[in-house]
């Protein structure tokens, strides 16, 4: 079973590739980018960014305009005291199937500090001075399966994370800019901490599938550079490292759990309300979008369309193999 697990754990991030239509040659092939920023990070002398903003900035934005793809992947502790010791050996071979065969640009992982310690250290060490090379790791608290207790960014460094997911305004869907200015302290103070360990927080912009309905408008191009130029003002003058955009696909404020993916319906509704994204913003940084929907029908090759039209530079698929690990685990 755990060999089944693997497996098909890989054949859903392979079928993700060959869903993607135009985009397959577009990203199946792995990064130059990434791979030489991963093994020889690139710092200028001008900001003097540290390594993991250059990982992580080449990993999510590609020199060719080419959508990146990051799989977002759910490990839940196991219960069974027999699978926690095989999971070791799982999760070893997850990692190494998102790196040479799914071809992923970076890895979003949620789970226990022993779970990311033991994907990041497969990425290091059998990666390291190989084609495709060691990608970045992206943690992103999730309390349905991380628990209450937060992690510290010392235990995030040490297992070899370097990205860090941060909902601004509590996970609060975002209306107007008051709130993310109300919430400033929360993220400048994430940042800091975050900075000490060498991770880089990539903020996530929450908005609620309403807006246009609330309000009569989309978000404008004009309104993302304001964004980001609030961010920006916020974290005293220096640009995040990264923005995520997430679309808010239910009634519910709840956006931490994966219970349930997008219908048909919600899918489509969703790729309407999708801002464009001015090309003078995705220079300054990454701007990449949540993907939440069931795999089939081309839903995903279509969202990933979507998203690449409206200007974003890449992709995270939120959840997208958390329920074959759950059976498992």
């Amino acid at each position: 079973m755990t060999r089944l697990s693997v497996a098909l754990g890989c054949w859903y991030i392979q079928w993700i590739c060959q869903s993607q239509c135009d985009f397959v040659s577009a990203w199946s092939a792995p990064s130059s980018s990434v791979s030489s920023v991963s093994s020889t990070p690139t710092i200028t002398t001008s900001m003097e960014p540290s390594p993991s903003r250059c990982r992580i900035q080449e990993a999510l934005r590609s020199l060719s305009g080419k959508p990146t793809i990051t799989p977002e992947i759910v490990i839940p502790e196991p219960t069974d005291p027999t699978v926690l010791l095989l999971r070791s050996t799982q999760v070893t071979q997850l990692s190494c199937n998102i790196r040479t065969k799914a071809k992923a640009n970076a890895a979003c992982v949620v789970g226990s500090i022993d779970a990311l310690r033991t994907f990041c250290t497969e990425q290091e060490t059998a990666g390291r001075g190989q084609i495709p090379g060691p990608i970045p790791i992206i943690y992103n608290y999730q309390s349905f399966v991380c628990g209450n207790i937060k992690p510290t960014m010392e235990h995030l460094a040490k297992a070899g994370v370097i990205g860090f997911i941060h909902p601004i305004c509590q996970s609060l869907p975002i209306t107007n800019l008051e709130m993310v200015l109300h919430h400033g302290d929360d993220l400048k103070q994430q940042v800091q901490e975050a900075k000490k360990y060498g991770i880089q927080v990539i903020p996530e912009v929450i908005v609620p599938n309403d807006l246009k309905k609330n309000t009569g408008d989309t978000i404008q191009e004009a309104d993302w550079i304001t964004l980001v130029d609030t961010l920006t003002s916020i974290l005293d003058g220096c640009d995040p490292v990264a923005i995520l955009l997430t679309i808010q696909e239910s009634s519910s404020t709840d956006t931490t759990t994966a219970a349930t993916l997008s219908s048909s319906s919600e899918h489509e509704s969703t790729l309407t309300l999708l801002p464009k994204i001015p090309k003078s913003l995705t220079k300054r940084l990454p701007v990449v979008g949540s993907i939440r929907v069931m795999a089939g029908q081309n839903r995903m090759g279509s969202a990933v369309a979507a998203y690449k039209a409206a200007g974003f530079t890449g992709n995270i698929l939120r959840y997208c193999i958390n329920s074959y690990l759950s059976v498992y685990f």
